[in-house]
């Protein structure tokens, strides 16, 4: 018993130690080194279900409240009083009731690995004003996407928020989106109203992979045409073509037209039979000799 109890508990050391190491394996991929924020200065928009919300105003649109203060890089201290007239404070929606259906959209102008998206309350009004409900979504067409996050009536009594809210994930993505369907508890007689200080999106981007491109065929070239004539021979009908007299004789003058000389033949025979006879003539003389 003793030695399975030892077996069992550095079996469970040994799992314990495996699963630290993959939650620190998990915690460095989360986020790697070369991440940055890819919502830095890109386009961003937020639009109102007019249909549902007639009355509802997405974005307030003046230098305080602005939909481009989301990604400007900045999350700025906001004074009590005497707020300067230039000073980016955040986005801000408002809505004729607590429900709405405000959708921001991040355009990141490209296809990132997505890790993170961090969203940052206001100091103004220290983060009461950040909205209730909210759901945080990738897409890599703008059409379809899918939830990395979501919030359910986290401000139902005017609560602060100081710390950032941070949205992790590991896939990839086109655009961030933002919707909004229940506004903070921050309200005047008009208006509830929805705040946001800071969007970041934490990625790194996807090389684009570069088209194929087919190298020119050369395509065959024709020699130029000529108004010069060319000489070709031209046969009779019904008559044989004539060959010139000179292209019939061999080179030195002779007449190809005749076989070999006669005379030449007659002495090659007959030395060939007059070597016959002699060699004939010796083989009898040595038959006799030997008899």
């Amino acid at each position: 018993m003793k030695n399975v109890s030892k077996i069992l508990t550095i079996l469970l050391a040994a799992a314990m130690i495996m699963a630290m190491g993959t939650v620190n394996l998990s915690a460095e991929a989360a986020l790697p080194e070369n991440a940055t924020n890819v919502a830095l200065e890109k386009e961003v928009y937020a639009e109102v279900d007019m249909e549902n919300y007639p009355n509802d105003v997405a974005d307030l649109g003046n230098t305080w409240f602005n939909v481009l203060n989301l990604v400007d890089g900045e999350n700025p201290e906001v004074p009590t009083a005497n707020i300067p007239a230039d000073l980016p404070i955040c986005w801000y929606g408002a809505s004729k009731g607590r429900d709405t259906d405000i959708f921001i959209t991040i355009d990141l102008d490209g296809t990132f690995d997505v890790y993170q998206v961090i969203i940052y309350p206001s100091d103004f009004l220290k983060g009461a004003n950040m909205p209730s409900t909210y759901e945080v979504l990738l897409s890599t067409d703008a059409d379809n996407w899918e939830k990395i996050g979501e919030e359910n009536g986290i401000s139902e009594a005017q609560k602060q928020y100081f710390d950032p809210f941070v949205y992790s994930t590991n896939q990839k993505a086109s655009y961030v989106g933002i919707h909004i369907t229940r506004s903070s508890a921050v309200a005047d007689p008009n208006y509830a109203y929805s705040g946001i200080s800071e969007i970041e999106v934490m990625g790194v981007e996807i090389p684009k992979t570069p088209k194929p491109t087919s190298e020119p065929t050369a395509e065959p070239t024709e020699a130029p045409a000529t108004d010069a004539p060319v000489d070709q021979p031209t046969a009779i009908p019904g008559e044989a073509t004539k060959v010139p007299e000179e292209a019939t004789k061999a080179p030195g003058g002779d007449d190809t037209t005749k076989g070999p000389n006669t005379g030449l033949i007659i002495g090659i025979v007959c030395g060939v039979v007059v070597i016959a006879a002699v060699v004939a003539g010796i083989i009898i003389a040595k038959k006799k000799g030997k008899k």
